[in-house]
């Protein structure tokens, strides 16, 4: 969500309880809620993402489904997002003890 909004895409969302991230993601302009409802998924959205933290029988995302919305895990909306780019990833870190 911040990566889109830092892209310039207009981004909303909603958690099931306030949180840090919440805040994090309200102070870089995302339309947050707490809580969901199928009024929260806005009638214009082109896509809905979700972790695999979210049921797939969320109410926000039967929603979307309901109403033609692409419905897409996060990993493939980052996945899209990175096909837009010149990517660079990093996988693991190493550490070196010196003797």
């Amino acid at each position: 969500a911040l990566l889109l909004a830092r892209m310039g895409h207009t981004v909303s969302g909603s958690d099931i309880k306030s949180n840090v991230v919440l805040e994090r993601l309200a102070a870089a302009g995302v339309d947050v809620r707490v809580g969901n409802r199928a009024e929260h998924v806005p009638a214009d959205a082109d896509a809905v993402v979700y972790s695999t933290a979210v049921p797939r029988t969320n109410v926000e995302l039967r929603t979307a489904d309901e109403r033609g919305i692409a419905v897409l895990h996060r990993s493939a909306a980052l996945a899209a997002i990175a096909a837009t780019r010149r990517t660079i990833a990093v996988a693991g870190s190493i550490v070196v003890e010196s003797s």
